[in-house]
């Protein structure tokens, strides 16, 4: 539901809520399939131990991470641009 609110606005939206974190990334079409491989890509080569949680990592880092219970994906677009909110289970779950 949120990427569809940043698509209407056209901007991105930081998520208030301390229930869950999240990930929000927007791109223009056309490279928007590339955008998860470079979160990833970021995330693996900064830190290969991926499943051991630390407070530095990265989000996207603890997104990956084995101990993450949930997570939601919402995509939107408008226009020539691509929104993507993922949201997961944070550090004190």
């Amino acid at each position: 539901m949120r990427a569809e609110v940043m698509a209407n606005y056209q901007k991105i939206i930081p998520n208030k809520s301390k229930i869950f974190e999240g990930v929000i990334v927007s791109s223009e079409q056309g490279i928007d399939m590339y955008l998860v491989k470079i979160l990833f890509d970021d995330a693996y080569f900064r830190n290969k131990d991926i499943n051991l949680l630390s407070p530095t990592k990265t989000d996207f880092e603890r997104l990956m991470s084995r101990y993450q219970r949930y997570i939601g994906i919402r995509i939107a677009n408008k226009d020539k641009t691509v929104y993507v909110c993922i949201k997961f289970t944070p550090k004190s779950m």
